[in-house]
């Protein structure tokens, strides 16, 4: 008889099902099976365990697909395993991991190096070389991405432009190359903005000024 496991219960419980597996229907039995068995997959492939966050077994216009946080991480930064047709697996796990260690030493160049408080965010991370990353090293001359910038308080174009310059140092410091967008808010706003909120906040009327900045991987610099 199936029994299922801690982490399967607790998925039950949080998505309002019951807990016993003969008590499911054929369909979720299937899908809890399944997602244990990615879930397993990341677990062994990565030597971590890793928590369920979503999951679809694929439709007409998607692939199956998994998203799920590791115990090093945070469900704020879920990663994204995916399945085409004929069973191959890829994800983007070290890709997460690049963006944490990049938004957090990006920041703090930032905060140490310039007269305001920032919040930095990335996204959209590609690896020349995937590998798991402990440290700015591993990263150096290895990655790309977008870096989404909120300053804090009240700032001129002409101060956006010299932050701008400012982070493409750090790009230069750690042969990283990518967009950066630069945002002003108001200061309660800032205080606000975490890693599952800021994509909304671009698109919002909190936003006061910006600046977009475009770093080539030859060095090539537009500001606009």
């Amino acid at each position: 008889m199936y029994q299922l496991n801690e982490r399967q219960i607790k998925i039950c419980e949080e998505a309002g099902l019951p807990t016993n597996y003969d008590e499911l229907t054929p369909s979720q039995q299937s899908s809890i099976e399944r997602i244990e068995e990615l879930l397993q997959y990341l677990d062994k492939t990565y030597n971590t365990t890793f928590f369920y966050k979503g999951y679809s077994n694929g439709g007409v216009l998607e692939g199956e697909w998994l998203e799920a946080y590791s115990a090093i991480t945070s469900e704020l930064y879920p990663m994204r395993l995916e399945v085409d047709k004929n069973g191959n697996m890829s994800d983007n796990y070290y890709e997460v991991l690049a963006e944490i260690l990049l938004g957090d030493d990006s920041q703090t160049y930032l905060n140490q190096h310039l007269d305001n408080q920032f919040k930095v965010f990335v996204s959209d991370c590609r690896m020349k070389n995937r590998k798991e990353s402990g440290n700015m090293d591993d990263l150096n001359a290895n990655v790309s991405a977008e870096f989404t910038v909120f300053v804090k308080g009240k700032s001129h174009k002409n101060d956006l432009e010299q932050y701008a310059q400012e982070l493409v140092k750090w790009f230069k410091l750690h042969d990283i190359y990518g967009r950066s967008n630069f945002i002003m808010v108001s200061d309660e706003y800032f205080k606000t903005l975490n890693v599952g909120n800021y994509g909304h906040a671009k698109l919002e009327d909190n936003t006061e000024i910006s600046l977009s900045c475009d770093m080539s991987e030859d060095g090539i610099i537009n500001i606009y």
